[in-house]
């Protein structure tokens, strides 16, 4: 209802008031400071009393009178009364002025509503009638074409046909430059018509004069001022002043943190243009200030999850003859990277086993890491840790290859990186174990057969050595066991 200027202190009034419906309104105004680091407020009650303004009112709208032409200067003509309604200050004060009517400026009213000649008649035509209250209406701007909005009137006091009015005449005032006169007058009847449609957010009040001319030898004429009034219809909905909206955030941005602000334009009056915004979608991610327009995060975001959304935001006007209008746009919302995920690799550790020899170069393994976040975010370069040197890895393949010779009976274990080109990168690491075992050699067992002994026969037979070919020379002399061989 009301505003305070946190800075000057001044109080507004945000929408009409209407007296019919609350006469005073009080509030509290604090005001804050600090002195000395010392915190220090003070308060005030306003008191506001809605005031009740409306014009005067004459007792009679028309007051007719006849006087000799030969009346000389300062004679009595008429006494004119009006009243005001209104309440406040200088609100009952009545001034009385003559407005039209009165081409040779013949009469004159004080302010206590007397009327007397301001010069000789003699020598002037016919007689006049004085408007006593100039012409106002009040018109819907949705009025029909057509509508008759006011009749004027003229009275002429002179007998035969320069007693009667020949014509109404319509003198447009200097309001319309944005089109054409909206009214018009029917010279006979005096009856003004609406000739176009009205809009209150183009124009709002007309003022104009209306000439009534008698059918004297020499005729005479009387002026009277007109005022339209156009009242406001809700008939215009709020517009978004962007066709859309498009913000990018970061995925990190904190619920609470403002995304951006929707605004409209309203053609109507204030009282019919007052708009609530809300949210037809998006709202378990998204709040509106209902009032500002400010679209503000209520949710953690999460690129990788969803990286945009589609919002829809209603601004509703609720006007206040009753009609209801609104419009809506949609805001896109586009969730930008952070570098929030490492690489993973796709495998805990890894593990080879070696026999030597093996010629340098050779293709050992394929390590392979991923990462979720787009661009650079997600880029993946690798990397090792090798004090021996004996092994090399491929910056962008991930794939580790012999460097130098292996120690036979030796086991490696490599800490092997993966990181992503982000700002600043994200890294992860597992271990690459080689085994390079000892070559496997034979083993001699014992087997259950019978123990050596000597022959009885001088020359050994080929019988002799079944078992064991190939491991004595032919003809030895000698008997051997059953001979097996092993791997280690």
């Amino acid at each position: 209802m009301f505003a305070v200027d946190p800075v000057s202190g001044a109080v507004t009034v945000l929408v009409p008031l209407d007296r019919d419906q609350q006469q005073f309104y009080n509030f509290t105004v604090v005001a804050t400071g600090v002195s000395n680091g010392t915190n220090l407020s003070a308060s005030a009650i306003v008191v506001v009393t809605v005031l009740y303004q409306s014009p005067p009112l004459f007792s009679q709208n028309v007051t007719s009178v006849s006087i000799p032409e030969t009346a000389p200067a300062g004679s009595y003509v008429a006494t004119v009364n009006a009243t005001s309604t209104g309440i406040g200050l200088n609100n009952s004060v009545v001034v009385f002025n003559i407005t039209g009517g009165d081409p040779y400026s013949l009469f004159r009213v004080d302010q206590t509503g007397l009327v007397t000649t301001a010069r000789s008649l003699v020598d002037q035509t016919g007689s006049y009638s004085l408007v006593s209250s100039p012409y106002v209406q009040s018109v819907r701007e949705d009025a029909a074409l057509g509508s008759v909005l006011l009749r004027f009137v003229a009275f002429d006091n002179d007998t035969g046909t320069a007693g009667q009015i020949a014509s109404y005449t319509l003198i447009p005032g200097s309001c319309c430059s944005s089109g054409p006169f909206p009214f018009a007058l029917n010279a006979s009847s005096g009856a003004l018509l609406l000739a176009s449609h009205l809009d209150y957010g183009v124009q709002h009040l007309y003022s104009f004069e209306v000439t009534a001319t008698d059918r004297g030898i020499v005729p005479l004429s009387t002026d009277v001022n007109a005022t339209i009034v156009v009242l406001d219809v809700n008939n215009n909905p709020p517009i978004f002043t962007q066709p859309y909206y498009v913000s990018y955030v970061p995925e990190d941005l904190p619920p609470g943190q403002t995304i951006l602000q929707v605004t409209t334009t309203d053609a109507d009056g204030p009282a019919n243009s007052i708009v609530v915004y809300s949210l037809l979608s998006g709202t378990d991610v998204f709040v509106i200030n209902a009032t500002s327009g400010v679209l503000l995060s209520n949710a953690v975001f999460d690129r990788e999850v969803v990286d945009s959304y589609n919002i829809t935001v209603q601004a509703f006007n609720p006007g206040a003859d009753g009609v209801n209008l609104s419009s809506t746009v949609v805001v896109t919302v586009i969730i930008e990277d952070v570098n929030d995920n490492a690489p993973q690799f796709t495998s805990s550790s890894y593990s080879l086993t070696l026999r030597a020899p093996i010629a340098s170069g050779t293709v050992l393994v394929q390590v392979n890491a991923t990462d979720p976040d787009p661009r650079l975010n997600g880029t993946v370069r690798y990397g090792l840790t090798d004090p021996t040197n004996v092994f090399a890895i491929d910056l962008i393949s991930g794939i580790v290859t012999l460097a130098a010779n292996i120690t036979v009976g030796s086991n490696y274990s490599i800490l092997v990186l993966a990181y992503d080109l982000g700002s600043p990168p994200m890294s992860n690491s597992t271990f690459l174990n080689v085994r390079v075992p000892a070559p496997n050699l034979p083993v001699i067992r014992q087997s259950t057969g019978p123990e050596l002994h000597h022959s009885a026969r001088d020359i050994p037979s080929q019988s002799d050595f079944d078992g064991c070919h190939g491991l004595l020379p032919t003809g030895a002399g000698i008997r051997c066991r059953e001979v097996s061989i092993r791997t280690a």
